[in-house]
């Protein structure tokens, strides 16, 4: 069956999961109604007979195990284990930070402080400047501040994850955090609030102003009125012409992306197509439920990479497939499926892949990915490793971190071999050379001093050399 059915918003409520620190791609559908549990589900007699012998296996546990037992975990550990039997690296049994992290992504804000942190030798710190009237920037919490203590607790030890579990919390509570800044030690009491996930980054490309640059780094709850708040914004500035960056993006709410891909096409033409488990397909379209008629009409090019994934390729396919514009970058991810996410209790919720996704010309492009109208590749040291700071390199020294190494001081203009996993003269000859423009200790060794100081170098590098958006700026100067 193929119809053209358009589908109801509710349908179209998906989510990326977003942990700390790590970003996990998805197009998922949210269930609306009733727990799971506790519902009136038909089961056929064998079903049940099977389930028996969980219950027999749970009640043996109970009565015999000769330690202390927590039946929520192992009946949440049941849940898992199905899940994961499955064999399917998207469908999940969620508890808690998993599930929160996806209830957030799809109401578009959490409750914390509004601090993005990371982690460099072994010491959390925060690596952006705090959200707009956020409680951390309104307690003047700074880039690369570090937190030693959270409610008077060392966090040695600790996992990002950890810490950051500590740090959140519900609105209108209060957590102290021990902070260093500059080699001083100070506390700061900060009094949790509701946090908005920024998704939408736009500025004005610097090379022609008739260009605008939005980067959109997930499609959460807010990113499609974001989005066009953004795309006035810059038609007011004098922007004629759209970048849209979806480097990295993992994907998120098919809603918000059928919003913005609509915007982009005419009336009735195909955003993406649907297929569910028995080969039945409904093609989703353009239309002004989506847009409210708002239309962008301006030439555009999209910006992806190897980590753009789910919701990212369907705006990138739809924009390809019906010749609206140019994709440029890498090969995408390739994610084609869609995940329903279901509540099971109060606490936990099951992500479950139940469709398809196929692009406007029905090609399923999962595990290989959407190519783009023009490839220009993303450079080796955008993709490399960090180096392993715990031991020093030096002429000899060979693995993984030495050829990162290579590949970062080849990219900020050594003559090394980027290809070596090797310690080489050249490779001695070129730290000593950063190290004499650094004014560090010239020895030719790679401390984490020196490391720390290259990766910096590299990271600035990036920032100031983007060689995809180059293109694009350039690709759409002709139009």
């Amino acid at each position: 069956m193929d119809s053209n059915r358009k589908f109801s918003p509710k349908h179209l409520i998906l989510t990326a999961l977003l942990s700390a620190g790590v970003a996990i791609g998805g197009t998922y559908l949210v269930v609306e109604g009733n727990e799971l549990f506790g519902s009136d589900i038909n089961s056929s007699n064998s079903t049940h007979q099977q389930f028996a012998h969980v219950e027999d296996v749970f009640n043996f546990i109970k009565q015999n195990y000769v330690g202390e037992i927590d039946e929520t975990a192992l009946i949440n550990g049941a849940l898992s284990g199905m899940t994961d039997a499955i064999g399917d690296p998207y469908s999940n049994f969620l508890t808690g930070l998993s599930k929160d992290s996806i209830d957030e992504t799809i109401e578009g804000e959490f409750e914390g402080i509004g601090a993005t942190m990371s982690y460099a030798n072994d010491v959390p710190f925060i690596v952006e400047p705090p959200i707009k009237g956020s409680p951390a920037e309104k307690e003047g919490l700074r880039v690369n501040d570090k937190i030693l203590k959270v409610d008077d607790k060392d966090i040695t030890g600790q996992t990002l994850t950890e810490v950051v579990s500590q740090i959140r919390g519900e609105k209108g509570t209060q957590v102290k955090l021990t902070i260093e800044r500059d080699g001083k030690t100070f506390d700061v009491t900060l009094t949790r609030n509701v946090i908005p996930i920024e998704s939408v980054y736009p500025e004005i490309a610097s090379e022609n102003k008739e260009i605008g640059i939005i980067r959109v780094t997930t499609f959460n709850g807010n990113t499609s009125d974001d989005f066009f708040k953004a795309v006035a914004k810059m038609r007011k500035e004098g922007a004629k012409r759209f970048v849209i960056d979806l480097r990295d993006n993992p994907g998120g709410s098919l809603q918000e992306v059928s919003k913005m891909a609509s915007a982009f096409l005419k009336e009735d033409q195909i955003i993406f197509q649907v297929e569910d488990g028995q080969g039945n397909r409904e093609k989703v379209e353009a239309d002004k439920s989506f847009d409210n008629g708002n239309k962008i009409t301006e030439p555009v090019v999209v910006l992806v990479n190897g980590n753009s994934a789910s919701a990212s390729e369907i705006f990138a396919a739809a924009i390809k497939e019906n010749e609206r514009g140019k994709v440029m970058g890498d090969t995408t991810f390739g994610k084609g499926t869609m995940q329903t996410v279901q509540p099971l209790t109060e606490d936990t919720e099951l992500k479950l892949t139940v469709n398809k996704w196929l692009t406007p010309k029905g090609n399923w492009i999962n595990e290989k990915g959407l190519e783009p109208t023009i490839e220009v590749k993303t450079p080796d040291y955008y993709s490399v490793m960090v180096m392993d700071k715990s031991n020093s390199m030096q002429l000899g020294s060979s693995g993984d971190s030495v050829k990162s190494l290579n590949v970062m001081l080849q990219a900020l203009g050594y003559e090394v071999d980027k290809d070596s996993d090797q310690f080489s003269e050249k490779t001695q000859v070129a730290v000593e050379t950063f190290q004499a423009s650094k004014k560090l200790t010239v020895d030719g060794i790679v401390n984490k001093e020196t490391a720390n100081q290259i990766e910096k170098n590299v990271y600035q590098f990036m920032q100031e050399n983007d060689q995809q958006l180059d293109e694009a700026i350039k690709q759409l100067s002709k139009s």
